[in-house]
């Protein structure tokens, strides 16, 4: 489907852990990668055919170095503070680039984003307007529990649930404090089960490619970067598709939004769907199921868009349902710990080798250490399991369980409990 780009070079902007994927992907489809960032060992340059030290963000130092050797194309995903660089590194070097302006303005920057929703009809939370110098003006208003987050926020980095008024002026503090511009954003605290969904964009068509249901275990917090697990195709397509698609697809092709790929994130509830964040970018998409299941991977899109200015060859020949015929699960092994030292990792290229699995994506070794940081958890590695009915998913992903350990020093176990996915059975299995 790709054969024009053997033999061209990219330019991948930031090698952080989950960009391993895509350079490893372009790899396979041909193409000459070389990583730019500021560390020697970030995790992407140890999988590129090369790698380069200078920032991700000096865009005239990457200007000199990409017409110094040819640079056939640019790209960045995960990473919404290289989006902006990446649009303009490319339009002085005049590469495609899939990003607008507008596309990241509402990327990342959450009262752009629902404006954008409330012209087209498409449901976010109610927001509560705050003057940063009269907080206390305001608290009659709030309805709690409210969702406190930074106005550019993204990854959960800030964002929390405010239970009452006794915390609140200093979790709306906290959220301020993570915000690039100094503000936060205060909403409803919605309720309901956590869903996500992508769309890729081929000359102005948006079409759904997928869409799951999150899950986490219970007592978990509200804001956290990964979901113990996530179940494709969602129980709410047909709500959505019935309700929403349209109005969404419409949205995007009115916003000028013309190629790339734009995840949502929301909840179903109270029988609607509700959207809380945008994104134009690779986010939390699953490129080798929807291969498996579809025919396309986005990261080939997306990297095909990159070198050659098209999403695809031929986009006449594009047939994308959402629909799945079988079910697909993404687990993350998250740890117990906030920290700590890990000993080794038993199972791993056994089970990742399963033809149930489509994708492995392990962001620790033996001996590693880890620290939660900032994040909400940490998560050991990422697996993609497909299967013909959930039954059948149930038995693969609870057999890779039983084989799979991240073990510290003295063989203690570092992985927490695991989400029941058999507990799932009357909500996704045969009817």
């Amino acid at each position: 489907m790709y054969q024009d780009l053997h033999g061209k070079k990219l330019l991948y902007l930031g090698g952080v852990k989950r960009a391993r994927l895509i350079v490893e992907r372009a790899r396979e489809l041909g193409v000459y990668v070389i990583v730019a960032d500021y560390n020697e060992d970030s995790p992407a340059k140890s999988v590129a055919d090369e790698g380069v030290l200078i920032s991700a963000t000096d865009v005239d130092a990457l200007v000199d170095f990409c017409v110094d050797r040819k640079i056939d194309g640019v790209m960045t995903a995960y990473v919404d503070i290289l989006m902006p660089v990446c649009l303009e590194l490319t339009t002085r070097l005049g590469l495609p680039c899939y990003l607008t302006e507008k596309m990241i303005e509402v990327s990342t920057n959450k009262k752009a984003f629902k404006d954008m929703c409330s012209k087209y009809g498409v449901p976010t939370p109610r927001t509560y307007e705050f003057f940063d110098d009269d907080i206390e003006s305001g608290l009659d208003e709030l309805r709690f529990p409210v969702f406190v987050k930074p106005l550019d926020g993204s990854g959960s980095k800030g964002a929390d649930v405010c239970a009452d008024r006794d915390d609140f002026a200093r979790m709306y503090e906290y959220a301020r404090a993570r915000s690039r511009c100094n503000k936060a954003m205060v909403e409803d605290y919605l309720i309901g089960e956590d869903i996500g969904l992508d769309y890729v964009l081929v000359d102005g068509k948006a079409h759904l490619l997928s869409m799951w249901d999150r899950k986490m275990r219970s007592g978990r917090p509200a804001a956290v970067n990964h979901a113990d697990l996530q179940i494709m195709p969602s129980r709410h397509l047909d709500l959505y598709m019935e309700n929403l698609d349209a109005s969404v697809s419409e949205m995007i092709a009115d916003m000028g939004f013309k190629d790339g790929i734009v995840f949502l994130q929301g909840y179903a509830h109270d029988g609607g769907i509700t959207f809380f964040e945008m994104g134009c970018r690779l986010g939390g998409t699953w490129p080798f199921i929807d291969e498996h299941f579809c025919g396309v991977n986005p990261i080939d899109m997306l990297v095909h868009h990159a070198l050659t200015g098209k999403m695809i060859e031929d986009p006449s020949r594009l047939s994308i349902s959402p629909r799945f015929p079988g079910k697909a699960a993404v687990v993350n092994f998250l740890g117990e710990r906030e920290s700590g030292e890990i000993g080794r990792v038993v199972g791993l290229d056994a089970v990742a080798s399963s033809s149930s699995v489509v994708s492995c994506i392990a962001y620790y070794s033996d001996g590693d250490s880890f620290d939660r940081g900032d994040q909400s958890d940490i998560d050991f590695f990422t697996l993609h399991f497909v299967a013909d009915t959930f039954e059948e998913l149930v038995r693969v992903v609870d057999d890779a369980r039983s084989k799979l350990d991240v073990v510290d020093k003295k063989d203690n176990s570092l992985l927490a409990a695991p989400y029941d996915l058999g507990s799932l059975q009357d909500a996704y299995g045969s009817k």
